[in-house]
Formats: structure tokens, sequence, C-alpha cells
């Protein structure tokens, strides 16, 4: 990551990582159980933030 020069390339990397954390955290803690859920990362964050 720290190779690409451009702060906006930065950030979407940094997004996507901060997102897969998420994902694991969920997963972790038996929140998502569900294969499809986790493929769908999207619409599985939203959800269980909004809860």
């Amino acid at each position: 990551m720290k190779g690409l020069k451009k702060q906006r390339d930065q950030s979407v990397i940094s997004e996507y990582i901060q997102e897969g954390r998420k994902l694991a955290e969920l997963a972790a803690s038996g929140v998502i159980t569900v294969e499809n859920a986790l493929n769908n990362r999207q619409q599985s964050i939203l959800k269980q933030t909004e809860e």
C-alpha cells in the first residue's frame, strides 16, 4: 500500500482492509454464519450496523 502514490488509491485500499476486518469480527463472533452473507460484504456490514 505504501507504494501507491495517490492518496485516493491509498484510501480505497485502507477502506477495503477495514471492511474485511469488520467482516472477520462479525464472522468470528458468530453474527454472520452464512457464506453468502460474507460474500455480499456491503449488505452484511450495513445490516449488522443497523441492528
